[in-house]
């Protein structure tokens, strides 16, 4: 998770407050819709991209919206970490910051039916696994051998990706899953 970042999201920022046993604080009336997506989905979308990539001619460009398809709030957010780390229940204080959007959600349906991608853990599942992942390691101490993963990726004969632009702000739940995938010699 990043930490100290203006990256950090309200998933963080609740997170963090649970950890110091402070019940996260949540703005306006926590009705604000997100359409929250767990980064190991993130993670199998960017690999699905990549093949993509190696698929369609050198010029082809295409944006791809990831998401869950479902629209949580960012009460229920807070909810489900408190609840899984039997923490302080949320506060919603009713005030508002300026430049927060009420409401945001993604139309994955293009690499739906493009990369052929669809999101692998559920809400409740992935609230609960982040509660509880490691936090990110410290700046020197990262848990991701990054220039494997660039080898990995060119013997794969994949194009330039983003992904070492994820891994800058991915959890340690990025590793797991790449780990799994066998891209880092895991098992």
């Amino acid at each position: 998770m990043p930490q100290g970042t203006p990256y950090a999201g309200v998933a963080s920022l609740f997170r963090s407050a649970l950890q110091r046993g402070e019940a996260p604080r949540v703005f306006e009336d926590g009705g604000q819709r997100r359409d929250f997506v767990d980064v190991r989905d993130v993670a199998s979308a960017n690999l699905a991209a990549s093949s993509w990539t190696g698929a369609v001619a050198d010029e082809t460009v295409r944006a791809f919206n990831i998401g869950s398809g479902v629209v949580h709030t960012i009460g229920e957010l807070a909810e489900g970490l408190s609840a899984a780390v039997r923490g302080p229940k949320p506060v919603v204080n009713g005030q508002y910051r300026l430049g927060d959007v009420r409401h945001i959600t993604a139309d994955s349906a293009r690499a739906r039916r493009e990369l052929g991608w669809v999101p692998a853990h559920d809400f409740d599942s992935a609230v609960s696994d982040f509660a509880r992942a490691p936090l990110r390691a410290p700046a020197g101490q990262e848990l991701i051998d990054v220039p494997a993963l660039d080898a990995a990726i060119h013997a794969a004969g994949l194009k330039e990706v983003t992904v070492l632009d994820i891994l800058e702000e991915s959890t340690s739940l990025f590793s797991s899953y790449l780990n799994e995938a066998k891209l880092l010699g895991g098992d």
